[in-house]
């Protein structure tokens, strides 16, 4: 079973047909047991990346210049995190930040049909400075 899934694709709450939808696989996945349970970021997300090695944008790295994957060598993660619902937003303030700043999470959340703001916080929580 997959334990986290990312929902990429926009066209959900966001429209009237797709509200439907994302009803739909809300109450699948409630009623879903916890043990087989999967964790779902978006829908209406770019993805997230982290300093452990996570990493769902499927962005290529000539697009975005502050990802860890650019990143210098030895140029340390921050205690910092970069939550945005927009996955447009996030690209860009990470882009505007690079060489500046490497947070060690970029997430976007989309629709927050699962996991939210609050869940990527706690998660960064456990991030030792």
């Amino acid at each position: 079973f997959a334990r986290s899934i990312q929902i990429v694709t926009a066209g959900f709450a966001e429209t009237q047909g797709g509200a439907a939808v994302q009803a739909e696989l809300a109450q699948l996945l409630h009623d879903t047991p916890s043990d087989i349970r999967p964790v779902v970021n978006g829908p209406n997300t770019l993805g997230n990346v982290d300093r452990n090695g996570v990493d769902t944008v499927f962005t290529p790295a000539f697009k975005s210049s502050a990802f860890f994957s650019n990143a210098p060598q030895g140029f340390p993660a921050a205690r910092a995190a970069l939550i945005c619902q927009s996955g447009a937003c996030m690209l860009t303030r990470v882009s505007n930040l690079a060489g500046v700043v490497l947070p060690c999470l970029c997430a976007s959340v989309g629709n927050q049909m699962d996991l939210s703001v609050t869940d990527f916080l706690r998660y960064v929580e456990r991030f030792e400075p």
